[in-house]
């Protein structure tokens, strides 16, 4: 169904700190990442990583509940590692909070490069076409380049519908390298800015791609949109005025581009090479006539225009961080101005484009194409979009290509549409701190009139994508956006039963939890938990992380995250068994992900060397599966409810590490508890294998085997909750309970799945109530495709009596299942 929930205050996980609380810690912030640091080398064999190498803390934020959240990046041997990154979050009582993290074992590589700088960017630059030089001097960064491939997990080979969490990403071999970093703007090669990975080795090239943040990357793509009669800063100088705000940005370091100009500014296009001197200026402060900008035109009121969008653009989006999501300015934390050109000539796309610039810590702006009908693309939206890029930059840092790309454009996308809704809808108008539902709309370039703009609900309607494939990575970010773009529009407004609003799989629909909401969450998930490597299922468990914090384990606003991304086919939909802690049936741990308790205290982490490992925060290893040494092993709680470590690339037996020993109880769960316990529970709740025996473990008893006959039948009185056996083909167990009067008996049963034996009947469990003389009270029996059966019974006299539970396996003749098989029984009594 299409719509959203109610606005009822929900429960948070954590809980808002006192300003005068965030203000000491953010105070403390050196010594909270000297204890971050700390206790993450503490952690480093839990983590898998070896003695060469470290950890160095790139940036530090402390957020409104007083958790200080430091990213680290991975170097081995003085080297930066390519993709690793570890967020660690210390809260307001100095505990370490499971880790966010995107690391790799310890590579043995030979670090001594063969290749020399200068080869690596003159290979680099041929594989980029450059041929009119460089406007900005090219750099080239050592460093050791994990080279992997993308393929489905072994276990999900032939299944009809292949969702992202079926994927997993396998090391070929670990590379020293080169990324060299191309930029230039001349008339040769247009407006290039080129990402190039060099093997140190051979000079090989092992990837590249570009790394122009765009709105839009399409030669034919542009736009111009008009806010209106609108208040813009401008600042007053001799002769005249500057478009220069003198309330938004502050001055940053000496030689640093961010904050280069002390204040945000709006320059004109007078060169390549930008100037202070160039700020758009008006003798008498009255800016703009609301037209169309086309190159040539001699009015300078229209010319003015294209500068009021993009100051009132910056001016409106600056203050939705500092209102919305508390961050001052573009980088989070100092405020450091920005500024932007304005009808700059785009040389290689015509002016159709606009677009994020790190090296400058600016924004170029184009004028749009005449030919193709496309205006200015200076409207609120694109703005706010380019904008959003810079954000990226200082948060989540998504790298610009495959999925992560894909995840980078959407984030501009949301935030664009987001600070949209707040400025039509009055939000910044009244200074409001939260986002309106209405006002905007869920559409990105539209009104500069580019043909193929972006739908956020249904992205296929203008040649974009809807859902998850595992081809995705190959799309180009601004094609790979368009899932999570549909699955944020899911989560703020619902998905409807048919229509464009539509999702094939989320056949029911869902309900949304509003604009503001589905921000919150989207923001804090990219700000604290993404990684510069995260794709699309590194996403949905930020996500599922970032709902919790804020509303708490089991609230709608998680169970609209599970339903938003089910319906771009990325893991399951929200389930009633699905809450904190637990892994459930057909989940995996791949490396650098974990499972945490509910309270957070404890966590389980997939480790990048393949170690599986339950750890007390800070860094407190409590247990682990000792399967360290196999880089990009995973573990998974298989269907067959075996909880297991193994090889990727490799079927079982080969590639099982280590197993729980739990198979043949389909659809258990992996508990990691609060107090530290690890718990596989059956379907129906029985606990099968633990760190230590949980609570009621001992209530659970063992078919004798020997139950074979009523008269021989096992005891299974109060205060057991059921049995675990074992049996073959044409056996019955049987187990006496005593129900009390006027209580009813509910068997609750799970089977190993038995053989099909042909197209019209199987093997099959059954599992009945009888009295003491073997007449049958109640009965059910499972199927090839459901291997649980629940049955009850109520005694209706007023005297206690004996009943019996009668499990038993039946065979299909000829071919059928002639191997002993587990069982689990639940007993329940009410």
């Amino acid at each position: 169904m299409l719509g959203m929930l109610a606005a009822a205050q929900a429960q948070a996980q954590l809980a808002a700190q006192p300003k005068e609380v965030v203000a000491r810690i953010r105070a403390d912030s050196s010594e909270r990442v000297a204890r971050a640091s700390q206790a993450l080398q503490s952690s480093r064999s839990i983590l898998g990583i070896g003695a060469d190498s470290e950890f160095v803390p790139i940036r530090s934020d402390v957020d409104p509940f007083g958790i200080t959240h430091v990213r680290f990046q991975q170097r081995y041997r003085g080297l930066k590692v390519w993709g690793g990154q570890l967020v660690s979050h210390v809260d307001a009582g100095n505990r370490v909070l499971p880790y966010s993290l995107s690391l790799h074992h310890s590579p043995v590589v030979d670090v001594a490069p063969r290749v020399s700088e200068g080869t690596a960017i003159r290979t680099a630059a041929a594989k980029a076409g450059i041929q009119g030089g460089f406007t900005v001097a090219p750099q080239a960064e050592l460093l050791v380049y994990p080279v992997t491939r993308r393929a489905i997990a072994a276990r999900y080979r032939g299944s009809r519908n292949i969702d992202a969490t079926m994927m997993e990403r396998r090391l070929v071999r670990n590379a020293l390298a080169y990324h060299v970093h191309l930029e230039t703007r001349n008339r040769v090669d247009g407006d290039v800015s080129m990402e190039v990975i060099v093997d140190a080795h051979s000079g090989e090239v092992l990837d590249s791609w570009p790394s122009l943040q765009t709105a839009h990357a399409r030669a034919d793509g542009a736009r111009s949109q008009y806010s209106g009669t609108v208040s813009i800063n401008a600042n007053s100088t001799i002769g005249g005025y500057e478009m220069r705000d003198m309330q938004r940005g502050a001055a940053g370091q000496p030689g640093r581009p961010e904050g280069q100009y002390a204040n945000n500014l709006v320059l004109d296009y007078v060169a390549d090479t930008p100037a202070a001197s160039h700020a758009m200026r008006d003798e008498t402060n009255t800016w703009g006539d609301g037209a169309n900008y086309t190159a040539g035109s001699s009015n300078p009121d229209t010319q003015q225009t294209a500068g009021v969008d993009v100051a009132f653009g910056m001016q409106a989006s600056w203050d939705f961080y500092r209102n919305v999501i508390n961050r001052s300015g573009i980088d989070g934390l100092h405020g450091w101005a920005t500024f932007a050109v304005v009808h700059d000539p785009q040389s290689q796309s015509g002016g159709a484009n606009a677009a994020w610039y790190p090296s400058c810590f600016c924004m170029r702006y184009g004028d749009g194409s005449p030919e193709s009908g496309i205006r200015n693309l200076t409207s609120l939206d694109i703005v706010a979009h380019e904008m959003a890029h810079g954000v990226n930059q200082f948060a989540g840092d998504l790298m610009y290509a495959a999925e992560p790309g894909g995840l980078n454009e959407a984030n501009s996308d949301i935030f664009g549409a987001m600070v949209e809704f707040y400025v039509r809808g009055g939000g910044l108008a009244s200074g409001a701190a939260t986002i309106p539902q209405t006002g905007g709309n869920w559409t990105i370039l539209d009104e500069a009139r580019v043909p193929n703009y972006r739908i956020m609900y249904k992205p296929s309607l203008t040649g974009g994508i809807d859902e998850w494939t595992p081809k995705l990575h190959q799309a180009g970010p601004h094609r790979a956006s368009g899932p999570m773009n549909r699955a944020f529009y899911f989560l703020a407004n619902g998905a409807a039963l048919s229509g464009s609003r539509f999702s094939p799989h989320l056949p029911d629909g869902m309900t949304g939890i509003g604009n503001d909401s589905a921000f919150r969450i989207w923001y804090r998930a990219m700000n604290y938990y993404f990684t510069m490597m995260s794709d699309y299922v590194a996403a949905r468990q930020a996500l599922i992380t970032a709902s919790q914090d804020l509303f708490g384990p089991g609230s709608p606003q998680e169970q609209a995250v599970w339903n938003a991304m089910r319906a771009i086919n990325v893991g399951p939909a929200w389930s009633a068994g699905a809450t904190c802690g637990l892994l459930e049936s057909g989940r995996q741990l791949s490396s650098g992900s974990s499972v945490s308790s509910c309270d957070g205290r404890y966590g389980l982490a997939m480790q990048g060397d393949g170690n599986l490992a339950l750890y007390r925060h800070p860094g407190t290893a409590v247990w682990s599966s000792g399967t360290g040494g196999h880089h990009g092993a995973y573990a998974a709680m298989q269907v067959d409810g075996n909880l297991v470590v193994q090889k990727a690339g490799l079927r079982a037996p080969q590639a099982v590490l280590w197993h729980a020993g739990t198979w043949e109880y389909p659809e258990s769960s992996l508990q990691v508890t609060n107090d530290g316990n690890l718990v596989v529970r059956t379907a129906n709740g029985l606990p099968v294998w633990y760190r230590t025996p949980p609570t009621g473990a001992a209530t659970v008893a063992t078919s004798s085997g020997t139950n074979t006959t009523i008269d021989s039948a096992d005891a299974l009185n109060a205060p057991a909750t059921g049995a675990l056996g074992q049996m073959r083909f044409g056996t019955d167990h049987y187990f006496r309970i005593q129900v009390a009067a006027g209580a009813s008996l509910t068997l609750d049963f799970v089977g190993s799945r038995l053989i099909r034996s042909d197209s019209y009947a199987s093997d099959f469990w059954a599992v009945a109530i009888v009295n003491a003389s073997g007449a049958q009270l109640a009965q059910a029996s499972t199927d090839p495709y459901n291997t649980r059966a629940t049955t009850s019974y109520r005694n209706t006299s007023g005297n206690p009596v004996t009943l019996l539970a009668k499990v038993s396996r039946n065979i299909f003749w000829p071919g059928g299942d002639l191997n002993i098989h587990r069982y689990a029984l639940a007993v329940r009594h009410h």
